[in-house]
């Protein structure tokens, strides 16, 4: 059940970075980011609110997609998925802290994990990379919202930019 639930969030998440790298705009993403950004200044730790709450949900950029989401106050989770292609991808999950002021979630532990799955969707296998990644995401509060993810580990995705895929 793992393997198969494994298997349609990447290709869910392969499907959502092939429509925004796309250049194809529709009317529910750009409604869904113009909501989005309008709540930018809704959350915050005043309101006893986490202000990461303002740019969680999806973004994609080419075969990547990353999830966010908002834990606690002051907490943050990103996952990247990354296909090298339908039966292979790399994720990392990270955790750390987002800064309100700059817009920016610096984390670290960050575990990379390499997944070769079977046609059938079963994972085939699943390599543990390392689990001591840092870095940082920087979001710019814009229409569409967009992400900078800088890895400081393997310098994977420097400067590269995800935008609002919901």
């Amino acid at each position: 059940m793992k393997k198969n639930l494994l298997m349609c969030l990447v290709a869910a998440m392969c499907v959502l970075a092939l429509s925004a790298c796309g250049g194809q705009a529709n009317n529910a993403s750009s409604s869904a980011a113009d909501s989005a950004s309008s709540a930018a200044t809704e959350a915050t730790i005043e309101d006893g609110q986490n202000p990461l709450m303002n740019f969680v949900g999806p973004y994609a950029c080419e075969r990547a997609q990353v999830m966010i989401e908002a834990q606690d106050l002051e907490g943050a989770k990103a996952t990247v998925t990354w296909g090298s292609s339908a039966a292979e991808s790399t994720v990392w999950e990270m955790e750390g802290t987002f800064d309100a002021d700059t817009l920016t979630m610096t984390y670290d532990k960050c575990k990379k994990t390499n997944l070769v799955l079977k046609e059938n969707g079963d994972a085939e296998s699943e390599e543990v990379v390392y689990e001591d990644g840092t870095g940082t995401i920087v979001f710019t509060d814009g229409n569409p919202l967009t992400l900078v993810w800088n890895d400081e580990k393997e310098h994977a995705a420097d400067d590269m930019v995800f935008t609002w895929a919901a």
